[in-house]
């Protein structure tokens, strides 16, 4: 989890993310795909490293 050390905790951090994505997510409904697939390859690479 995130360090979470309650249930109240956990289910803050799920509204707090939930709310994040509801008004986030149009933000890059113009962006084109070619740059979305940019970020997602960035921020993966490290995962693939280990």
């Amino acid at each position: 989890m995130a360090g979470c050390k309650t249930a109240i905790s956990n289910v803050v951090l799920t509204i707090v993310v939930f709310l994040t994505l509801q008004f986030i997510t149009p933000l890059f409904k113009h962006t084109p795909n070619a740059i979305l697939r940019a970020i997602i390859i960035s921020a993966d690479t490290p995962c693939l490293d280990n």
